[in-house]
């Protein structure tokens, strides 16, 4: 087969959650594939982690800064100039203008369910793309049941969706010593307090952060802990309220905020972490969960959505949107040894369940099966 893969997403300098998904499932893919041709299409230059497998794709450089451009005028020209058997869009939907035999990854039904945690730009954008490309009988496939469930039951339609789970990138994230000179520097480099609990993901709405730190001045004022609030990650799209709470409940000393932090770093911060939590309102699968377990460390999680169902036994959970829950179960794990122990040895059992090499082969098998 002639295969199309839209690495058009790959062009930014800091990848978040679906560029990653892009450019781990294309590397395993080429590692794994020796049978089907690849054209991959990239905005402005191939990605460096993907250079040293070249010669096993063409590449297809599209040099314009502008992404709407990109998307919806020179990338249909340039798939119906190669006339593909099929175009994976890994990331983002197909352009509107695209007849082509498509498939595509819907990474979670925020656009449907919750509209509201979304910029009105990125909702428009996803939701009528994500429709018109709906009325093509393409190939659909998302990273978990839950959002297969999700996606059925707001379009109320029949649609051929299949379940392949992401993975995690365990070269990166493991239980490997890393030298005391170098966890000082990471310490030293982004500020880190000596203990901390960690929340790693894009400050927008959906990740729910307000109630972290509503449940962190519970504590303060009850239950006192050593550990302060460290958040990983960039800003998406996120209102000024964010920093109002913070002033509000008197504790914005006690929050630190990394920003952006390179992938070489982001370990450390998992590895030094007392404990990470997830309170996101909805996930499609939830990556840095596995993370912090492939790191060896403790993680709670809102009871919703896909988390229970990625997490398993792993994963302590709180009551969904309650901040007297979320404080009782943090300070109960911290104060637990044998809870932390527990979750520790479950959290490294449970992220075996999930490799990039077997989602690139469930990928391949998509591939021919819906061909």
């Amino acid at each position: 087969m002639k295969i199309g893969f839209d690495a058009t997403s790959l062009s930014k300098s800091n990848l978040t959650g679906i560029e990653y998904y892009a450019l781990n499932l294309l590397k395993e893919l080429l590692i794994y594939d020796n049978e089907n041709e690849y054209i991959v299409f990239f905005r402005n230059d191939v990605h460096k982690e993907l250079i040293p497998y070249k010669d096993k794709f063409k590449s297809i450089i599209i040099p314009i800064k502008n992404q709407w451009i990109v998307d919806q005028i020179i990338l249909p020209i340039c798939l119906y100039r190669e006339k593909l058997d099929l175009v994976h869009f890994p990331a983002f939907p197909p352009p509107a203008f695209y007849f082509g035999n498509i498939y595509l990854t819907i990474h979670d039904a925020t656009v449907w369910k919750y509209p509201k945690t979304m910029s009105l730009k990125g909702y428009l954008y996803f939701k009528i793309l994500y429709e018109i490309s709906l009325f093509k009988n393409v190939n659909i496939c998302v990273n978990s049941i839950s959002t297969k469930n999700d996606i059925s039951n707001f379009l109320k339609k029949a649609l051929n969706i299949r379940v392949i789970y992401h993975a995690y990138d365990n070269s990166k994230f493991n239980t490997d010593n890393e030298s005391k000179v170098k966890l000082k520097y990471i310490r030293d480099q982004y500020k880190l307090p000596s203990k901390y609990i960690l929340f790693v993901g894009t400050n927008e709405p959906r990740k729910n952060l307000k109630l972290l730190l509503k449940a962190y001045s519970i504590l303060k004022s009850n239950d006192p802990i050593e550990e302060k609030i460290v958040i990983c990650g960039r800003k998406g799209w996120i209102d000024s309220s964010f920093d109002d709470l913070m002033m509000q409940l008197g504790i914005e000393k006690d929050i630190i905020f990394t920003g952006y932090v390179k992938d070489e770093d982001v370990k450390s911060l998992y590895r030094m972490a007392s404990l990470f939590v997830f309170p996101s309102i909805y996930e499609g699968f939830g990556v840095p969960m596995l993370e912090a377990m492939a790191c060896g460390i403790p993680v709670i999680a809102a009871n919703n959505s896909c988390i229970p169902e990625i997490g398993g036994e792993a994963v302590h959970l709180f009551d969904d949107n309650n901040e007297f829950s979320l404080a009782e179960e943090i300070s109960y794990v911290l104060k637990n040894k044998e809870k932390r122990d527990t979750l520790i040895k479950k959290g490294l059992e449970n992220v075996k369940r999930f490799s990039w090499a077997e989602t690139a082969k469930a990928t391949l098998l998509w591939y021919k099966r819906g061909h």
